[in-house]
């Protein structure tokens, strides 16, 4: 599973009992992190498990919210089992408002992850969501990665829970990035 997050509340009744059926299931997983906690708990968990292993990242609708300790998390994705940067991105979606001053604040914090994952050759794992009718935020990741593979050629990672047009995924292809469904 590229993409789960049993660390999650939502977990803590049948955490074990799923951990187990996955390994009976032959299924290895990425747990990601969506804030500074969860990334801990995912490491934490893929210590823990042969078959676990974690991504650390601040998912773009925390980042108003939390401020991204890039030395905290260097630190965290550093550990052999972190395997990925992020959950980050753009969501245009979700936030109660989003503006040009929300956007801008994503945006740094998403150039942040970049960097991270640029500096430790480890992919990144983007949450990317338009705002509606649109493709806007794929548009703007797309830029962005643009901006960076011209110093970072080896900058890869997943697009996870695309739901974009052809064009935004061919960009994405283009860049060396997957998608997920």
């Amino acid at each position: 599973d590229a993409h789960c997050h049993i660390q999650f509340d939502q977990y803590e009744h049948d955490e074990t009992e799923v951990i187990d059926q996955m390994s009976k299931e032959g299924v290895a997983g990425i747990v990601v992190g969506v804030d500074l906690t969860s990334s801990q708990k995912a490491l934490s968990l893929a210590e823990k498990y042969e078959y676990l292993y974690a991504s650390v990242g601040l998912h773009p609708n925390h980042a108003g919210d939390d401020l991204f300790a890039v030395d905290t998390y260097r630190s965290l994705a550093k550990h052999p089992k972190v395997v990925a940067i992020g959950e980050c991105g753009l969501d245009y979606y979700r936030p109660i408002e989003v503006n040009n001053e929300v956007k801008n604040v994503q945006k740094e914090v998403f150039k942040k992850h970049i960097e991270l994952a640029a500096e430790l050759n480890k992919p990144l794992i983007i949450h990317a969501r338009p705002s509606k009718g649109t493709q806007d935020a794929y548009h703007d990741v797309i830029e962005l990665l643009k901006e960076v593979k011209t110093n970072h050629p080896a900058l890869r990672g997943d697009i996870h829970f695309f739901v974009g047009g052809l064009s935004e995924a061919e960009a994405f292809i283009a860049l060396d990035f997957t998608i997920s469904f």
